[in-house]
């Protein structure tokens, strides 16, 4: 996840990882945790306030904007039910960011959407009423400099914080005008990643200029 404007922009992330200690979280830090499960419902990114050129009109289909962007791949290390799995999550959800707001494709954002995060749900819904316009959103590549996982409750429950760096990203309309530019910057994520059956669920997410 995801730099940021309101719920409708978001970036990708480079699938660079680097070393990282898993620790048990302790009494206080759960505390903390409990209060980000209920007041993150933002963007994944808290850049500055996009620069807008010109208005859309809205067009009669919301379907997907046509596009040559690929979706991520979904890496094999999620397959691990412990840190590393939680960490490859996390990583993986970012790059989706970007991807759903180039595509207007939201499959893959939905099914690691937990029911309740407000986050996923406003992207959700900035993504749709975006391509509801005709417009698109490109750029924004995160490039992910570390990651550090705690471990909440074993085996199910993880808080991944990633150091991240963002590039600008650019929304067009359906003419190819550009609409805004948001510049990019240096974050660092919260990201809650919790762990059901074989799956992996993003719970929140929230994001600090660094």
């Amino acid at each position: 996840m995801p730099s940021p404007r309101a719920a409708d922009d978001a970036r990708r992330p480079a699938r660079r990882r680097d070393r990282y200690r898993p620790v048990r979280a302790a009494a206080g830090a759960v505390a903390v945790l409990a209060a980000l499960l209920t007041g993150c419902t933002g963007e994944p990114t808290a850049e500055p306030s996009p620069t807008r050129t010109a208005t859309a009109s809205p067009t009669a289909s919301p379907t997907p904007t046509p596009t040559t962007t690929p979706e991520p791949e979904r890496p094999a290390a999620m397959d691990d039910p412990g840190v590393d799995g939680a960490v490859a999550a996390a990583t993986y959800f970012l790059s989706l960011y970007p991807y759903v707001h180039a595509t207007g494709d939201l499959a893959a954002w939905k099914a690691m959407s937990h029911p309740e995060c407000g986050f996923c749900a406003s992207v959700t819904e900035g993504v749709s009423a975006m391509h509801a316009l005709g417009n698109k959103q490109t750029g924004g590549v995160f490039t992910v400099r570390s990651s550090q996982p705690t471990e909440v409750e074993a085996a199910r429950f993880f808080a991944v914080v990633l150091d991240v760096e963002q590039a600008e990203s650019v929304e067009t309309d359906e003419r190819g005008t550009v609409t805004s530019t948001v510049p990019g910057g240096r974050y660092t994520m919260t990201i809650l990643v919790i762990r059901e059956g074989d799956a992996w669920l993003i719970r929140a997410s929230e994001a600090k200029s660094a």
